[in-house]
């Protein structure tokens, strides 16, 4: 449960500072390309921000950075705290205070000075890593190959710890396997539902204590309470990057399209409210008809998976718009990483609110249906005048 509530409580902080961060340095330079290269000889004195296909940090930033791409590894020094979301992720360099990254694949063989907080499908700490705080994680398999200053928190399918934990070891995993050379020197708390592997010759120094998974069974109402909301608050973080993620994609296969949401949402915000209202109440009316009608099933299908892409889709809409709108006010015109981030972070921070954040999950799902219809009906109507002439 600690575990759970620190994590999330983390990324939620996280998604707070970064909005600050983005507003105190919107007039600065930063990257946003396909691949991104901070050469060995080159130093950055301020906050970094980059995002691409490919980024290779060798040289020095003096900063705190914020990477987001397909595959990132970070080679030279950084004099500040760093924040990583990508495919693979590559830790080799030095990170000189906290480092919190998330990827597919992450791989530490680097130093960090502070704090690691990880997350993705498989975790190695490798034997070149050094780790001068604690380790809060979640991924399926994480593996610890090296020293670890301060204590470790992981939430996993699989869990190796084959160096020292010079603090805790907190675990909630499906396997954990304490090799020879492991050392624990707290406490060894794990769940009562994990299939255990100790060495004869690993150490624990501490208690050993066995805990029940956080679940329905064992929990007070409010432990309930705060699991529940723990887990709103992760699933709300995940969300978050996958939208950020669907939405760069978006904005880099159709530039104009996204362009022209845009500019209908700002010409015509109320025609696309009501709109979206008609499309969210229609569909699902028409999408029965068709179904008793039995021929109509395959439209029926068709329509109904369209309907739940738009209903998905409809928020990346309109933080692009939002986000775009904030930024014009500043003097920043162009469509790109900045605008969909800002607008992504309003909105989830909204949404995190009781009853505002219902209120503003139904207009936003308005708003993006409606222009995203009207939209595709002006360009259809072009393309067929342009036909005739």
């Amino acid at each position: 449960m600690k575990f759970l509530i620190f994590s999330v409580t983390a990324t939620t902080l996280l998604l707070f500072r970064s909005a600050s961060v983005i507003i105190a340095q919107e007039n600065q330079p930063s990257k946003n390309q396909s691949t991104v290269i901070v050469s060995e000889d080159e130093i950055i004195n301020r906050t970094y921000l980059a995002s691409g296909d490919t980024i290779r940090i060798q040289g020095t930033i003096n900063g705190d950075t914020y990477l987001l791409g397909g595959d990132i590894s970070v080679e030279g020094t950084i004099n500040g705290d760093l924040l990583a979301v990508g495919g693979v992720v590559n830790i080799t360099g030095n990170i000189s205070q906290d480092a919190r990254i998330a990827g597919g694949r992450v791989n530490v063989d680097g130093v960090i000075g502070q704090n690691l907080t990880v997350g993705g499908g498989d975790v190695e700490i490798g034997q070149g890593a050094t780790l001068g705080g604690g380790i809060v994680g979640a991924a399926g398999n994480i593996v610890l190959a090296a020293p670890i200053a301060g204590s470790v928190q992981i939430a996993a399918g699989d869990l190796t710890v084959s160096d020292e934990v010079r603090g805790d070891l907190e675990t909630a995993a499906g396997t954990v396997r304490l090799t020879q050379n492991a050392v624990v020197d707290g406490d060894f708390v794990y769940a009562s539902e994990t299939n255990l592997s100790v060495d004869e010759n690993a150490q624990i120094h501490g208690n050993r204590v066995e805990r029940d998974l956080p679940g329905f069974l064992g929990l007070t109402p409010e432990e309930a309470f705060q699991f529940f909301v723990g887990v709103n608050l992760f699933l709300k973080f995940i969300s978050f990057l996958a939208a950020l993620v669907v939405g760069l994609l978006l904005i880099r296969l159709f530039p104009k399209l996204s362009q022209s949401f845009i500019a209908k949402l700002s010409q015509e915000p109320l025609k696309s409210l009501g709109v979206g209202l008609l499309i969210l109440i229609l569909t699902p009316i028409l999408a029965v008809a068709l179904i008793i009608t039995i021929v109509g099933i395959p439209l029926a299908l068709i329509l109904l998976a369209i309907y739940f892409i738009l209903l998905y889709l409809a928020k990346i809409f309109v933080a692009l718009w939002l986000g775009s709108v904030i930024f014009r006010r500043f003097g920043k015109e162009g469509l790109g990483f900045y605008p969909l981030l800002v607008g992504l972070l309003i909105y989830y921070l909204l949404s995190l609110i009781p009853f505002l954040g219902v209120i503003v999950n139904f207009f936003v799902l308005l708003f993006g249906l409606g222009v995203f219809y009207l939209v595709l009906s002006n360009l259809y109507f072009e393309l067929r005048n342009k036909e005739n002439v």
